[in-house]
């Protein structure tokens, strides 16, 4: 999909092009969406806002990996990655090894499957402008795996919701005995 078109590397010692392709497939993989799902055609005002707000989402990312801002990947994981890895941790996953967008214009969202609200299937086209100033789409057959989190839009690359889901119960879990504790205290 399209993050892996911009350069990504895995390690292998390929061609461009075949490392374009691999990661296109390896670096956008996530876990499937839950719920059930509402695709555009029948959007409602709240489903037109999410719609945008993804396109907006793709849009920034698109912007700054053309101007080499590896970080829009970490910006796009769950919570849970960012608190256990700094950033620097997380580019020596080896997942991002060089970078190669500057011909990545725009990243055109094409269908919307929404789920719940707490995730979504999107189909988008990649648009780019190559040297001799021919414009080329790429459009995957995969949907790339969208989730809201933290009143956002996301698309994490090595994040997993099932780890996300966990973390955020070890946080309940975490806070509600700190809550307890204090009440106690007032006693």
């Amino acid at each position: 999909m399209f993050f892996g078109m911009y350069g990504v590397s895995i390690g292998h010692k390929a061609k461009a092009s075949a490392v374009t392709l691999v990661m296109v497939a390896a670096l956008m993989a996530a876990i499937g969406c839950g719920g059930e799902s509402q695709k555009v055609e029948t959007a409602s005002v709240s489903d037109s806002t999410d719609i945008k707000l993804i396109q907006e989402m793709f849009m920034e990312a698109a912007n700054r990996w053309h101007y080499g801002d590896k970080a829009v990947l970490y910006d796009l994981e769950f919570e849970y990655v960012q608190d256990k890895y700094t950033y620097d941790e997380y580019l020596d996953f080896g997942q991002i090894k060089y970078l190669e967008a500057d011909s990545l214009v725009a990243i055109v969202v094409k269908d919307v499957t929404l789920f719940d609200r707490d995730s979504a299937h999107v189909m988008a086209d990649a648009v780019f402008v190559g040297p001799s100033g021919d414009t080329s789409h790429f459009l995957d057959e995969n949907p790339y795996h969208l989730y809201f989190h933290r009143g956002r839009w996301i698309h994490p690359s090595v994040g997993s919701i099932d780890l996300q889901l966990e973390y955020e119960e070890v946080q309940r879990v975490a806070d509600s005995a700190a809550a307890a504790e204090a009440m106690l205290e007032d006693l």
